[in-house]
C-alpha cells in the first residue's frame, strides 16, 4: 500500500539517519548490500552514534527479482517510472525528497558496505563539513587488458592521510566511495540535479563547496564495489559506456552552469580536459601517427622514419616496465600505451560534447508528485 510524499515530509527526531540505496536489476547483489549496510548500522548503534534510522531504496525501473527481494526487509521502496530519466542522479533525486535523516548515505545496489563505515565517517560530518567520501575497493578479476588498465590506475583523491596500506596493495584495485551528507545542507545547495546521467556527485561537491562547506575524502574504506556479475567479467563496452555516460554528466554539468557560474562550468571540464586526460590522448594519437607511418613507409619500400622508430621503442620499453610492476602483461604493450588512451581521450571528448550541447532541464520539471512510497 502507497504512503504519500507529504505524509513522509515530516522529520522525526528520532531519525538520526537515512540509508539511501540506489538499485537497477541488482538481484544478485541487493540482499548483501542491506544487509551489510544494516550491520554498519548497529555496530554505529552500539557506540552512540546512531539511534533512529530509516532505510530507503529507489529503484530505476529494474526489470528483474530486485524490489522483490529488498523488500523482505524493513526497507522503504520508491520506484521510479521507466518512462521517467533513469540514473544515479534521478534515484538520488527522488529519495533525497523524502529523505527524513539529518544525514543521508548514499549507497549504490552493487555495493556491499564496510561494517566500520558509519563508525569512522559520521564523527567527521560536523562543523563546516557537509559531505565525506571513503575509499571503495574493487572487485577485478584482472583477467583482461581492460580490467587491468582499471587496477592499475585505480586512484582516489584524498583531503588528508595517505591510502591505507592494505588498500593500496589490493590486487583488484580501488576508487572513491559514495558520497555521507547532511540532508538539510545539501537541500540548501539544490539537492542531487536529477537530469545529470552521471557525475551528479561531482555536481554536487562542487555546489557544496561554492556555498562555503567542505566535503572531505577520507582514507577509510566504505566498501566493495562489484564492477561485473559474480563470476562475470567487465568488458570493453561496458567500460568505455560507463566512461561516456560519466562525460556526458560532466557536459551537462558544465552546460548547466556556464551562465550562472563559470567557475563550476570549469570545475565539469577539468576531468575531460584538464591534468592528463587530454595529454594522454594526444601522446597516443601522436603515437600512432607515427607508427602509421612506419608502417606505411615500409610497405612502399621508403626509409624507415627515424622519429616513427623511437616510437616502437617506446611502446617495447613501456611494456617491459610495466610488465616487471606485476599490473600488466607483456601482450596488453600496444592496448595500454595506444589504444586505451586513445580510445579513452576520445569517448571522453565525444560524451563531453554531447552533454554539453543538450538543452538544459531544471531539477523542478522532474515528475516528482507521482513518486510512490512502497511501505514494506
Amino acid at each position: 500500500m502507497g504512503v504519500s510524499l507529504a505524509s513522509r515530509n515530516a522529520t522525526p527526531e528520532s531519525i538520526d539517519l537515512t540509508v539511501l540505496i540506489l538499485t537497477r536489476n541488482e538481484e544478485a547483489r541487493i540482499a548483501a548490500c542491506i544487509e551489510s549496510a544494516m550491520a554498519a548500522v548497529e555496530r554505529a548503534k552500539r557506540t552512540g552514534l546512531l539511534r533512529g534510522v530509516e532505510y530507503l531504496l529507489v529503484d530505476s525501473a529494474s526489470t528483474d527479482r530486485t524490489v522483490e527481494i529488498a523488500s523482505r526487509y524493513p526497507v522503504d521502496v520508491i520506484r521510479l517510472d521507466p518512462s521517467w530519466p533513469l540514473s544515479a542522479g534521478a534515484g538520488s533525486y527522488a529519495g533525497l525528497l523524502v529523505a527524513r535523516g539529518a544525514r543521508t548515505a548514499i549507497v549504490n545496489g552493487d555495493m556491499i558496505i564496510e561494517e566500520r563505515w558509519f563508525v569512522e565517517a559520521l564523527p567527521r560530518l560536523q562543523g563546516d563539513v557537509a559531505a565525506v567520501t571513503g575509499i571503495a575497493k574493487e572487485d577485478i578479476s584482472g583477467r583482461s587488458p581492460i580490467e587491468r588498465l582499471v587496477v592499475r590506475y585505480s586512484y582516489a583523491p584524498l583531503s588528508e592521510g595517505a591510502i591505507p596500506p592494505d588498500v593500496a596493495s589490493h590486487p583488484r584495485g580501488y576508487s572513491t566511495g559514495t558520497m555521507l551528507l547532511r540532508t538539510a545542507e545539501v537541500k540548501a545547495a539544490g539537492s542531487i540535479h536529477p537530469f545529470l546521467r552521471a557525475a551528479e556527485d561531482y555536481d554536487l561537491r562542487y555546489r557544496l563547496v561554492r556555498a562555503g562547506w567542505r566535503v572531505l575524502d577520507l582514507p577509510v574504506v566504505q566498501g566493495t564495489h562489484f564492477w561485473a556479475e559474480p563470476d562475470g567479467l567487465l568488458e570493453l563496452l561496458h567500460y568505455f559506456r560507463t566512461i561516456l555516460r560519466n562525460s556526458i554528466g560532466l557536459g551537462q554539468m558544465a552546460r548547466v552552469h556556464l551562465r550562472r557560474d563559470m567557475w563550476l562550468a570549469k570545475a565539469a571540464s577539468r576531468p575531460c580536459f584538464g591534468g592528463r586526460a587530454l595529454l594522454n590522448g594526444l601522446v597516443a594519437l601522436g603515437m600512432t601517427i607515427l607508427a602509421s607511418l612506419h608502417v606505411i613507409g615500409t610497405l612502399v619500400s621508403l626509409p624507415v622514419l627515424p622519429v616513427a622508430l623511437g616510437a616502437d621503442v617506446a611502446i617495447a620499453v613501456s611494456t617491459v616496465l610495466r610488465a616487471k610492476r606485476g599490473r600488466m602483461s607483456p601482450g596488453d604493450g600496444l592496448f595500454a600505451d595506444l589504444l586505451y588512451p586513445l580510445a579513452f581521450t576520445t569517448v571522453r571528448t565525444l560524451g563531453f560534447l554531447r552533454g554539453f550541447v543538450a538543452r538544459p532541464r531544471s531539477p523542478e520539471d522532474y515528475p516528482r508528485p507521482s513518486v510512490r512510497i512502497d511501505a514494506a
